[in-house]
């Protein structure tokens, strides 16, 4: 199975600032799904931020939405912070066409689950702005959720979050509840690795056996060398194998980085 990923797009109708093109990123978008596309996905993965505040963001979210749908018939979206800052999440899912925020499909022989860090530590869902992006969550009722989820797992599974759960509860980037959180999918001895945006330096690091996998943002920057997306190949008799295509998707492992695992490799071209 192939699944194909891009992250923080932040598309919007406005100025560049803190080096995001806005305008530009819908552009870049485009030209990562023609690249997927051409890869043969099976799945579309949105890591979050697919927008950013803008003059009108329910048009900016359906059109960057439709973009996306380029690449492939099975899509699943997760929740950015930015994704909900004029608008609700029941409204990004509609546009979206997705059913929940949090949710677990099978596809290809592997579980995939994605998980909604878009609350506030007391408990609060983010909805149109009502938060602060350094005060991330998931909070009781969906870890249960979770838990029950990969007990009743049978195949090897692939989480997908917008904030980073291998971070310390104290960072800007993290989810507050992350130690809690990695307890459940260590637990379940069925987890392979998490991939997660958010930060986009993007990082990489070995946590009990899991792959925590933060990567870089396709909104940074302009120009070709500026793109970022990547494609997870995954098979039951083999590492996984993500590739990074673009030079702004480049990551580089720590030194305990287990290859054997999941192998991490830049992708020629774009």
């Amino acid at each position: 199975m192939r699944i194909g990923i891009v992250t923080d797009v932040h598309y919007a109708q406005k100025d560049p600032a803190i080096g995001r093109y806005y305008r530009e990123a819908i552009v870049k978008l485009a030209t990562a799904t023609e690249g997927l596309s051409r890869q043969q996905i099976d799945l579309a993965v949105n890591l979050g931020d697919l927008i950013d505040s803008g003059p009108d963001d329910a048009e900016a979210l359906s059109r960057a939405a439709s973009v996306l749908a380029r690449a492939c018939a099975r899509r699943l979206h997760v929740l950015g912070n930015h994704d909900v800052e004029t608008l609700s999440k029941k409204r990004f899912l509609e546009i979206c066409g997705q059913d929940a925020a949090h949710l677990s499909l099978d596809c290809g022989g592997w579980h995939i689950v994605a998980l909604d860090g878009c609350y506030r530590a007391d408990g609060v869902s983010y909805d149109q702005g009502s938060y602060d992006w350094t005060d991330s969550d998931i909070p009781p009722p969906q870890r249960q959720w979770l838990s029950a989820d990969l007990a009743a797992a049978r195949l090897p599974v692939i989480v997908f979050v917008h904030q980073r759960l291998d971070e310390p509860a104290d960072a800007r980037y993290a989810v507050r509840s992350a130690a809690a959180v990695r307890g459940i999918l260590q637990r379940s001895g069925k987890v392979r690795a998490v991939f997660q945006g958010h930060d986009h330096r993007g990082a990489c690091a070995w946590i009990d056996g899991i792959a925590y996998v933060t990567l870089r943002a396709l909104g940074e920057g302009t120009g070709p060398d500026a793109m970022a997306y990547y494609t997870l190949n995954l098979a039951p008799d083999a590492p996984m194998c993500l590739r990074c295509f673009g030079e702004a998707a480049r990551l580089s492992p720590p030194a305990n980085w287990p290859h054997g695992r999941l192998e991490i490799r830049q992708a020629g071209g774009i």
